[in-house]
């Protein structure tokens, strides 16, 4: 009795043990999976609203929605004198004057302005939003399909917003056979409008660039005082480290302006000097990679020497060798914090040129307003980076954290 009642105690503690770790897990990715899920929605598509998480397939019209603006133009036109059937009308009586006028110019032959495409969208999306076009006599002649069928099956007074919106379109995709795009569930054109708008492959580059260099400076300037202060006897070397590590004390804050002033006289504002090189030093590195240097044992070195190795020479090739799990951690830390940095960058330059990713995604906002489906895409591409170098550095990191926590 008493062993089976220790076996269920274990099974209810691992249940429950199992069950908090499920809940904590899904909190943490249930944010990520929102933004991706948004990230693919139509940019008309309301990201607060919280019955939709999914993507949805648009009901208004997007600008690369309409393939042949002149072709719809003619069609316009054409119904003005014989209508086809009840929906022309409808479109005729509703567009503005300038839709019409720009409708018999185009029978001309005249090129397509912008302006003309985006007034013809807004005409075709006032016709979405306005009334649904149920009646017999309007759809008389229109080869629907299944989807819209389905729809016009239902009671009027069953008609959402949301399925009158969507009955219209097909409507019009069916006008407009050919001249509309059939929209799908997921946009994936988001990722690419946002690459191209906020100019993400020039930030991508310099985040890169910027990313790599500053964890190859950590990594050399941290072993090379690591080993210092871990083997390496000279007078007071336990106090400057300590106050080495005082540093960290001190708020990156405070730091900014008199390193901003020093870069400035150096004329390295807006550079790639500017933002790499005031963050190659780091202490946090140092004290990480010198409890690895001491749990090295003193018989290697020793042998080293007898061999003939200079100090120099023992920190290539033996303390190196035997780090790499705390070299691998500290780079992912490392690169992990700079890819993300945004105020830093956002102080010392000044042109799209030279912005990062943080920078671009916030100057693109300020451009563009705030797009949530576009945000989001470009969100997506900047933690990509971050998420695949964690997956196959995890268990280096995992290593190195865990070595590096004890000494011997």
């Amino acid at each position: 009795m008493r062993k089976l009642s220790k076996t269920w105690k274990w099974w209810l503690s691992s249940i429950a043990s199992y069950s908090l770790l499920i809940v904590v897990a899904t909190t943490m990715v249930l944010p990520f999976c929102w933004m991706i899920a948004t990230s693919l929605k139509a940019p008309s598509a309301d990201v607060m609203d919280m019955a939709s998480l999914l993507p949805q397939p648009p009901t208004v019209l997007a600008q690369d929605d309409i393939e042949d603006y002149r072709g719809i133009y003619r069609d316009l036109l054409k119904s003005k004198a014989s209508p086809s059937h009840d929906i022309y009308r409808r479109l005729w009586d509703g567009i503005s004057e300038n839709v019409r006028q720009t409708a018999e110019r185009l029978a001309e032959k005249d090129p397509v302005r912008e302006a003309d495409r985006t007034n013809l969208r807004d005409a075709l999306n006032q016709f979405i939003t306005g009334e649904p076009v149920v009646d017999a006599e309007a759809i008389a002649g229109v080869q629907l399909g299944d989807e819209a069928n389905q729809i016009l099956k239902r009671p009027r007074s069953a008609l959402t917003p949301q399925l009158s919106e969507r009955l219209n379109r097909l409507l019009l995709e069916s006008c407009f056979a050919g001249k509309l795009k059939r929209p799908g569930r997921f946009r994936w054109k988001n990722y690419q409008t946002a690459w191209v708008e906020a100019n993400i492959a020039r930030a991508f580059f310099n985040s890169t660039v910027v990313a790599i260099s500053i964890v190859a400076g950590q990594l050399l300037t941290s072993s090379l005082a690591a080993f210092a202060f871990a083997r390496l006897r000279f007078v007071g070397r336990d106090k400057i480290f300590l106050c080495y590590l005082a540093t960290m004390m001190v708020p990156s804050a405070v730091t900014m302006i008199p390193v901003f002033i020093l870069l400035r006289q150096l004329h390295w504002v807006n550079t790639y000097q500017a933002l790499i090189f005031p963050s190659m030093f780091t202490a946090y590195g140092t004290f990480m990679l010198r409890q690895f240097f001491l749990s090295i044992p003193r018989e290697l070195e020793e042998a080293a020497v007898i061999d003939g190795c200079s100090p120099l020479g023992i920190y290539w090739h033996v303390a190196l060798p035997l780090s790499k799990p705390g070299l691998a951690a500290l780079g992912l830390l490392s690169f992990m914090a700079e890819w993300k940095s945004f105020m830093w960058p956002l102080i010392v330059t000044h042109t799209q040129s030279m912005f990062t990713l943080p920078v671009a995604l916030v100057q693109f906002q300020d451009r563009f307003g705030v797009q949530w489906t576009l945000l989001l895409a470009g969100s997506i591409i900047m933690i990509a980076p971050m998420l695949i170098v964690f997956v196959f550095g995890q268990r280096f990191f995992v290593a190195g954290v865990r070595l590096g926590a004890v000494k011997g």
